[in-house]
């Protein structure tokens, strides 16, 4: 029931993504304040949706859920609680949910910070991140399912973790996805804003580099 339900909010997540990259989008490009006013709420949907897949992940890894094939390969019921939560992010369809997790965490951290930057510059940024998220999670689902079953048959025990990851020094790829997640959204702040703001805003990263005319708002 519960890798079901793992699946459920990563469909659930993709909808709010694709909505995410439309609608604030196209309300910064009608100038329609509700549509923009929809940027923020999506986000935190889609980031709470997505961290509850995650979760859903790392309890069949903790509980030693074997019918599910992501856990079978690669996790083993002599492992460490600790290496199997770390095995959660220890292949290729995991790490995939990781990196997504990571977007989905700086998408709802922009939600929430932003209340000094102009309404359109948060919807095009938001709509931006949900773009990408949208083709990450399109992509999970259809080739790389952490939640695909073993089902109706599944073996007694998994296959154990890639013993290379099977060391503190692994942490460095989760940290890079992090790092990776986080210039997705600083990168794209400057996106399609007009070349001087009325207002004199900057856009992050690049107010601390202003000099002359740039602390004006020109840039």
């Amino acid at each position: 029931m519960m890798p079901e339900l793992g699946h459920y909010l990563l469909c659930l997540a993709t909808g709010l993504a694709l909505l995410l990259g439309i609608y604030p989008q196209w309300g910064a490009a009608r100038q329609d304040p509700r549509l923009m006013a929809l940027a923020r709420p999506l986000a935190c949907a889609l980031f709470f949706c997505v961290a509850g897949a995650f979760l859903v992940l790392v309890h069949a890894f903790v509980v030693n859920d074997f019918t599910v094939r992501y856990v079978a390969d690669n996790s083993n019921s002599a492992l460490p609680v600790w290496y199997r939560v770390a095995a959660t992010w220890g292949a290729h369809e995991g790490s995939l949910l990781l990196w997504v997790l990571l977007l989905s965490v700086w998408t709802f951290a922009v939600a929430l910070f932003s209340r000094r930057m102009p309404q359109d510059a948060v919807a095009r940024v938001l709509a931006v991140m949900g773009t990408i998220a949208f083709g990450f999670l399109l992509f999970i689902l259809f080739t790389s399912n952490p939640f695909a079953r073993t089902l109706p048959l599944y073996p007694v025990d998994g296959r154990d973790l890639n013993p290379l990851l099977q060391d503190i020094g692994m942490i460095f790829p989760s940290r890079r996805s992090f790092i990776w997640a986080m210039w997705a959204s600083r990168w794209r702040s400057p996106l399609r804003l007009p070349r001087c703001s009325p207002d004199g805003w900057i856009p992050p990263g690049r107010a601390g580099r202003a000099r002359g005319p740039r602390q004006h708002g020109c840039f």
